[in-house]
């Protein structure tokens, strides 16, 4: 038999692999101050959903036990030595990136854009799907993507929202796809 987690815990440790993939190209060793690190689940389920584990630093000739860790059933990196900068703030590795979402109110009425008024969330980055640059497209309230329209069909409003994530994707497709992800995220939060 396996263990079990919450989902919330289940994405802290899923962030973590994937960040320590693109730092040295092994799914649980990491950089930690010049220190190189390697972790291991605890296979073990805790009624509070949270997962624990071990932590040993490379010396010469092996490993050492450097300590442990725990992820809280909330997500929240509790204990563990440089995990919780893996699991979402900048490290050395761990390219930052900004991205900035303008509001736009649709004027228009279109199937795939919506309906007049709804707001439509555009990626400054990545607003005009076309290359004679006449359409605007963007994200609606649900994150879901909202096929585009003519720029004529919008209205700016407010001023740019603008947030950093971390940018762990090896390849072009994968920061494409990690983008769009924290994008959904940060719209489906409604934080912003």
């Amino acid at each position: 038999m396996g263990y079990s987690h919450t989902a919330e815990a289940g994405k802290t440790m899923n962030a973590i692999t994937k960040a320590c993939l693109h730092q040295t190209g092994q799914q649980n060793v990491y950089k930690h101050n010049n220190t190189k690190y390697m972790w291991e689940i605890n296979q073990v389920t805790h009624k509070d959903g949270s997962i624990t584990g071990t932590i040993h630093r490379y010396v010469t000739g092996g490993i050492v036990k450097a300590g442990s860790f725990k992820i809280a059933g909330s997500g929240r990196v509790i204990s563990g030595i440089g995990l919780s900068i893996l699991a979402g703030g900048s490290t050395v590795g761990v390219k930052q990136e900004k991205i900035t979402l303008q509001k736009y109110k649709y004027g228009g009425w279109n199937h795939d854009t919506g309906k007049p008024g709804e707001i439509i969330y555009v990626d400054m980055a990545d607003k005009h799907p076309d290359p004679m640059k006449k359409l605007l497209w963007g994200y609606n309230k649900n994150g879901s993507l909202a096929h585009g329209d003519y720029v004529g069909m919008f209205t700016k409003v407010g001023s740019p929202i603008t947030f950093q994530f971390p940018q762990t994707g090896k390849y072009a497709a994968d920061e494409k796809r990690i983008r769009h992800e924290y994008i959904q995220k940060a719209i489906r939060s409604g934080k912003i």
